[in-house]
């Protein structure tokens, strides 16, 4: 079935009322209990891969090497309990949401993605040696579209956040890799190994905020603000958010080249 792609209110967990999700609801019949794997998968309306949700973390087994090989590629593979196997009529809901930034915790990384555009997708479910296809359209929210914001100016929008999110993940990606560096470097009394800790740990220190409060925001949370800043409402990226993103990415050049032994 269609679904109306629209964003909730901002409410803390004590307010009410409770506003529903958006999300695809998929509805499918398993005929007996299955020890088989179970897979869904949402296509774009050119066939390429948006999320799979697998039933089994032993699945990710062959699936999570060629995430982290691609790196910032959209391979976007996650284990959710919520698809059931169980002989019956069972019900998953798929948010919306496509691949997010990566991060050091695995059970946040890549998750919190925005949402995808309007348009036509496909969902995919595999049990076993079985596959079954199902087109549904993902529709404006109507109030959006009465404030004169279109598909394309989403589809614009989304273009700059997943930009936004491949910067983000390589900031990370870098303040995790020295940061390794340097543990494996403290304690080490060899001149060379303490110029290169003292390098690394001037590197971080454009890179991620002091403990504290409140911080003066380093690399990582500028990138990060950068995100949030795009991501509030379904509009067009103003030319301020552009010239801030290109910044951004000559500022982490910059560290990157200055972090090199």
């Amino acid at each position: 079935d269609n679904t109306i792609r629209y964003r909730n209110p901002f409410a803390s967990r004590s307010t009410f009322p409770k506003y529903p999700q958006t999300s695809v609801i998929i509805d499918y019949f398993i005929p007996e209990e299955t020890k088989d794997n179970l897979q869904l998968e949402i296509l774009d309306a050119n066939g390429g891969s948006v999320v799979t949700i697998v039933s089994d973390s032993t699945q990710l087994k062959s699936s999570t090497k060629v995430v982290e090989d691609m790196n910032l590629s959209r391979t976007f593979i996650y284990v959710n309990n919520k698809l059931s196997r169980k002989a019956g009529l069972n019900r998953f809901e798929w948010n919306l949401r496509q691949k997010g930034a990566w991060h050091k915790e695995k059970k946040h990384s890549y998750k919190y993605g925005p949402m995808v555009a309007p348009g036509s997708y496909t969902v995919k479910l595999t049990l076993g040696d079985k596959i079954l296809e199902r087109s549904f359209e993902i529709l404006m929210d109507p109030r959006v579209k009465g404030e004169g914001i279109s598909k394309t100016d989403i589809q614009t929008q989304l273009l700059m956040q997943n930009k936004v999110i491949n910067l983000l993940s390589e900031a990370r990606k870098l303040q995790a890799d020295l940061e390794e560096e340097a543990e494996a470097l403290e304690g080490k009394k060899a001149k060379a190994k303490v110029a290169r800790l003292e390098k690394i740990n001037l590197v971080l220190k454009q890179l991620k905020n002091d403990e504290g409060a409140y911080p003066q925001q380093m690399l990582v949370s500028q990138i990060s603000y950068l995100w949030g800043m795009i991501s509030g409402a379904d509009q067009l990226p103003g030319q301020g958010a552009e010239k801030r993103y290109k910044s951004l990415v000559s500022k982490l050049k910059e560290v990157k080249d200055e972090s090199l032994p």
